[in-house]
C-alpha cells in the first residue's frame, strides 16, 4: 500500500507540475502576442509618419490602406488587452486622412465616402462630441502636432 500511495502522490505531482507549466506557457504566449502586436503598431505608426512627412501623396494612401487593412486584421483577432475603442479610433483617423487626401486630388465623392466611414466608428469610440468633420480636425492637429502636443518637423501641409 506504501508504494501505490508513493506512485500517485509522484503522479499527482507530474500532472499538478504539467498543469502549471502548461498554464504558464499559456500565459508567455499571450503576453508575446500583446507584445508583437504592439510592436506591429510602433512599426506601423513610424511607417506612416516617414510616408506621410518624406512620401508622395500616393505612397502616403497606400500606406493609410495598407494600415487600414492591419486594423481590421487585428480587430478579428481581437486581444481584451487592447479595447475596441482602440481599433475604432485609429480606424476613424485614418479614414479621415484618405478624406483629405482624396479631397487635394479633388475626389470630393470619394472623401465624402471616407468622411462618412470615419464617422461610422463614433458609436465605438466612446467621444463626447463625434462627427466626421470633428474626427477630420482631430486627425489634422494629430498630423500637425503629434498625439502629445510635440511640433512633428517635416509634417505635410
Amino acid at each position: 500500500m506504501r508504494l501505490a500511495a508513493r506512485i500517485a502522490l509522484v503522479l499527482l505531482l507530474l500532472v499538478a507540475a504539467a498543469a502549471i507549466g502548461a498554464y504558464g506557457a499559456l500565459r508567455y504566449a499571450k503576453s508575446r502576442s500583446t507584445l508583437n502586436e504592439m510592436a506591429d503598431v510602433a512599426h506601423f505608426s513610424m511607417y506612416l509618419a516617414v510616408q506621410r512627412s518624406s512620401g508622395t501623396a500616393a505612397a502616403y494612401e497606400e500606406g493609410l490602406n495598407a494600415f487600414l487593412l492591419v486594423l481590421k486584421q487585428r480587430k478579428s483577432n481581437w486581444n481584451p488587452a487592447w479595447p475596441e475603442s482602440i481599433y475604432a479610433v485609429d480606424t476613424a483617423l485614418t479614414y479621415a486622412r484618405l478624406a483629405e487626401l482624396a479631397r487635394k486630388r479633388g475626389a470630393e465623392k470619394e472623401a465624402a465616402e471616407y468622411t462618412a466611414q470615419a464617422a461610422a466608428q463614433c458609436p465605438k469610440m466612446g467621444w463626447r462630441t463625434c462627427t466626421g468633420e470633428r474626427i477630420a480636425e482631430v486627425a489634422a492637429q494629430v498630423d500637425a502636432k503629434g498625439p502629445f502636443g510635440q511640433t512633428l518637423s517635416g509634417a505635410r501641409e
